[in-house]
């Protein structure tokens, strides 16, 4: 019976449709991780200069955010190229898929899997350093930072007691007395000028 009768025969054998291959689950994790790993690291950049801004930094804590900032945004670059080469090998995969495969199309294929993964180790190894320079950063501004002092405040020794300053803020022009109690703890009193 020729072909053509099986396929619109009632009876006959109705041929199957040709078997469609479907891209690995691998090439799916690569994505979902490599999206959120950008978002990670950009998100760390970008929460790392609005809530540092206002902190007056050494130079070495300055260095550090500097290194963290750049670690994390060469894990964002090597993000967006894991993800334009798994789209790449993605798309050599399905025309291989469609149209069969050669010589070529296999070395092409296997190339741009080599570049995906390298981008891929690249973009992963640049996050973990970049989150872990940002902790230790975190971490010595919250135990080593010593907040600066208030360059509009001068303090003037009283004349008549060893034990008590007169403090004295020049921008809003407010003053205190610090006097030192019976424990040695210095205590302010403000001064109201009327």
């Amino acid at each position: 019976m020729p072909s053509w009768t099986r396929r619109h025969s009632l009876i006959g054998v109705v041929p199957k449709k040709q078997e469609q291959k479907s891209l690995p689950k691998s090439l799916e994790w690569y994505l979902n991780a490599t999206k959120l790993l950008v978002t990670l690291s950009t998100g760390a950049i970008v929460f790392g200069f609005g809530f540092f801004k206002e902190v007056s930094l050494s130079e070495p804590e300055r260095i550090l955010f500097a290194v963290s900032s750049l670690t994390l945004g060469f894990s964002s670059i090597s993000g967006v190229m894991t993800f334009l080469f798994t789209t790449s090998y993605a798309n050599k995969l399905e025309d291989i898929f469609r149209n069969g495969t050669s010589v070529q199309k296999e070395k092409t294929r296997k190339g741009r899997h080599k570049s995906l993964k390298k981008w891929y180790n690249r973009m992963l190894f640049s996050f973990i350093s970049g989150i872990l320079l940002f902790s230790i950063f975190g971490l010595a501004l919250i135990f080593l930072h010593k907040k600066p002092i208030d360059q509009n405040l001068s303090v003037i020794p009283i004349q008549s007691d060893a034990d008590r300053f007169l403090l004295s803020n020049t921008k809003n022009g407010r003053l205190w007395i610090l006097s030192k109690d019976s424990t040695g703890i210095y205590k302010q009193e403000e001064i109201k000028i009327e």
